[in-house]
């Protein structure tokens, strides 16, 4: 019974791990359809979009999680050996670094995202409406942490600001 319940288990985890690499997948591609159609500066905020401001990011991050506890499940159905807890370890550790990476990914462009089209409703509406995904903490402003900083933080704001580009405000125009 136990191991009739651990094979469902490990197929679950398969399952759901092939879910991620699907939505990866598509995500990938709607984004790449969206941008061949309509330019490198078009917004992807359709589809899998949105839901998931980051659905290949997010697919990924499932794929490799479930992926990774599929293979700790059906490892503990055998004989713990120090090569077997080595792999099991090397799985959970390779787990948490993508999961890092993909975080850290996903931030950047979130920030990035922010700084072109935060200007716009639809951005702040889809930015309202759907899923980030992991993202890593945002860093406390240096002023915060430091009030010697807080002048030169507060001179240098006006730069940081995101404005409408040319590009922008010729494509509004047309």
């Amino acid at each position: 019974v136990a191991t009739s319940l651990l094979s469902k288990a490990v197929n679950s985890c398969l399952k759901i791990a092939a879910f991620g690499l699907a939505v990866q997948i598509i995500g990938d591609t709607q984004k790449y359809v969206a941008k061949k159609c309509g330019g490198e500066a078009t917004l992807v905020t359709g589809g899998l979009y949105r839901y998931l401001r980051h659905p290949n990011y997010t697919g990924e991050l499932v794929l490799w999680t479930f992926s990774s506890l599929a293979g700790i499940l059906a490892a503990s159905a055998q004989k713990m050996t120090p090569r077997l807890a080595l792999l099991a370890s090397g799985s959970v550790l390779g787990s948490l670094g993508i999961a890092f990476i993909l975080a850290l990914a996903a931030t950047g462009l979130e920030k990035r995202q922010y700084e072109r089209y935060g200007q716009l409703p639809a951005y702040t509406s889809w930015v309202q409406g759907s899923i980030p995904g992991l993202l890593l903490p945002k860093k406390k402003p240096a002023a915060e942490s430091d009030p010697s900083k807080k002048e030169a933080l507060s001179s240098s704001e006006d730069i940081m600001k995101p404005r409408i580009s040319n590009e922008l405000e010729v494509e509004e125009g047309l």
